[in-house]
């Protein structure tokens, strides 16, 4: 009663956040590279895209979390589903979790690994619908890939612009998302124009002499950009450059998804060529693994072989004044930087 389970919760929200504000901007300025600007094509074929989350996957978020109990465990996922966690501007959000390990609470079997894997199973026991789900979702990857060129492109739209055009103080910088076209907004005239600032947009509307000023507005030479009063912004803090930013990396995290999804359809569709139902099942959980940011399960689930090939850079454990020091050591053995443990 002294508010453990909250402080592991608390520090899972801070490590989580921490973790993926870093993906989040390895993804934008992966994506936003001068190689990886060429990965447009006119099929909107997904491989350019897959290679480069190839590329960030040891850099998303990938915590094990654990305790000697599965009531321990099940505790703190029940108090992340009630509550979430919080962003870095106070808004909740609902982390990506997965549980392995049945455990004993119903309210978990929508983030639990055999129940995932168990509904995937029912929903193509034969083997057209698989086909048609491997259809179904190869053109969802397509309708991603779209998605994303549009993305990059406004970014690169904003970036490119905000690079030549200094944004004085006062003033806004977005994008059109249908043309793609830049513009800005002069908050202090309370207008929008498509043409970047000059010295006479920067005139105070209150001056007496603005009528004279317009007339003349033709013969206005710009002065030195550098001595405007700018708005000390960055790239990184324009409103609409975070929005297309974090949409971006939403449409990276759901290609991964479908891509993942399609590779166990594709196990399952043919055991043979992957060695065999047991090998498939092997697939099929790991698959599942990788997609997740937070992974629960007890001290003693945590040596269980669909674990073997995955890597966490931080584990927490709960409970700790009640484990044996031997049975730490099976969450610590995958790959463990940094270790928190929480208990009496």
């Amino acid at each position: 009663g002294t508010g453990k389970t909250s402080t592991v919760v608390a520090i899972l929200n801070c490590i989580h956040f921490i973790e993926y504000q870093e993906y989040y901007k390895k993804c934008v300025n992966t994506v936003l590279t001068l190689d990886n600007m060429k990965v447009r094509n006119p099929k909107n074929h997904p491989k350019p895209w897959l290679d480069i989350i190839a590329q960030l996957n040891k850099l998303k978020p990938h915590i094990l979390v654990t305790a000697p109990s599965n009531v321990a465990v099940d505790n703190i996922i029940e108090r992340i589903m009630d509550k979430g966690f919080i962003d870095g501007t106070g808004r909740p959000y609902n982390p990506n979790m997965l549980r392995i390990g049945r455990g004993g609470s119903p309210k978990i079997a929508s983030v639990s690994m055999e129940e995932i894997a168990e509904q995937e199973q029912l929903t193509s026991l034969d083997e057209s619908m698989r086909l048609q789900a491997i259809h179904d979702v190869e053109r969802n990857m397509i309708d991603i890939v779209f998605q994303l060129q549009h993305s990059q492109m406004l970014l690169i739209t904003l970036a490119s612009t905000f690079k030549a055009y200094p944004l004085p103080e006062g003033w806004e910088l977005r994008v059109n998302m249908e043309t793609g076209q830049p513009y800005w907004v002069n908050h202090n005239r309370q207008c929008v124009s498509c043409s970047p600032p000059t010295e006479y947009d920067l005139q105070d509307p209150s001056n007496e002499n603005s009528d004279e000023i317009q007339i003349k507005s033709e013969n206005i030479i710009v002065s030195d950009p550098t001595k405007w009063k700018l708005s000390g912004c960055t790239i990184d803090t324009i409103p609409e450059y975070q929005a297309f930013s974090y949409k971006l990396t939403q449409e990276l995290e759901e290609l991964e998804r479908l891509h993942l999804f399609n590779n166990r359809c594709k196990a399952r569709l043919d055991p043979v060529r992957h060695g065999g139902v047991s090998a498939v099942k092997n697939v099929v959980e790991t698959s599942i693994i990788d997609g997740a940011h937070l992974v629960f399960t007890t001290l003693n689930g945590a040596g269980h072989p669909c674990l073997e090939s995955t890597r966490f850079k931080i584990a927490v454990i709960d409970e700790a004044g009640q484990c044996v020091e031997p049975s730490t050591l099976i969450a610590l053995r995958r790959g463990c930087e940094r270790c928190v443990m929480v208990g009496d």
